[in-house]
């Protein structure tokens, strides 16, 4: 009797379109070098508008950020984009170059599509941020009667004190404030009517 051969299901790193870290910059660097042939510029190119393209047929409007995993993105994020600015110009001037050439038409073709794509992750909000309009959310329904400018500048405070813009960071805070001032009437009482910043700053410190 034959035994039945089990399919095993393929890793995030197995899977067509998944850009590895490691490629994204082997692909930068030979594109960023004045030294680069025109065949590893080529190879560059197509090898990131492979994963673009592969992504937009099997996804269709999905679009993950860099941060997905440590290692990998699906599609280089705001982040990433933001961070290789002299890589895009680099794109640009590249497809400048020679329109008619092979090298500057694919080169063309992926600042078409990254740029297309990062108007699209514009439109996305983060987990923070989302995490932050909850937050004001939550303000509002437990301290309706601290002014709404008030209420702003707690998440504001907030928001300055997460250096890593973490979500948890900011959902623990803000409870370990709400806590406080929920059952102390001397801090609700000097919140609502705190004139400025540096006065909410001086009435949270310490919570």
């Amino acid at each position: 009797m034959s035994k039945k051969v089990k399919k095993k299901q393929a890793t995030l790193f197995q899977l067509k379109g998944v850009l590895v870290v490691k490629d994204f910059n082997q692909a930068k660097n030979f594109l960023l070098s004045e030294t680069s042939s025109d065949e590893d510029k080529i190879k560059a190119l197509k090898h990131l508008l492979q994963k673009y393209k592969f992504l937009q047929k099997s996804i269709g409007q999905f679009f993950q950020i860099s941060d997905f995993y440590e290692n990998h993105v699906l599609l280089p994020g705001r982040s990433i984009l933001e961070e290789n600015k002299v890589l895009c110009n680099q794109i640009g001037e590249i497809a400048k170059e020679d329109p008619l050439s092979e090298v500057s038409k694919l080169a063309n073709e992926l600042r078409r599509v990254w740029k297309k794509h990062h108007k699209k992750l514009c439109k996305i909000k983060s987990e923070y941020e989302l995490q932050r309009e909850k937050g004001l959310e939550i303000l509002c329904r437990r301290l309706p009667q601290i002014p709404v400018e008030n209420r702003k500048i707690i998440d504001e405070i907030i928001d300055d004190q997460n250096d890593q813009k973490s979500s948890l960071y900011y959902k623990k805070r803000l409870q370990t404030i709400l806590k406080k001032v929920v059952f102390r009437v001397d801090l609700h009482e000097n919140l609502k009517n705190a004139d400025n910043r540096d006065q909410i700053e001086d009435i949270l410190t310490g919570l």
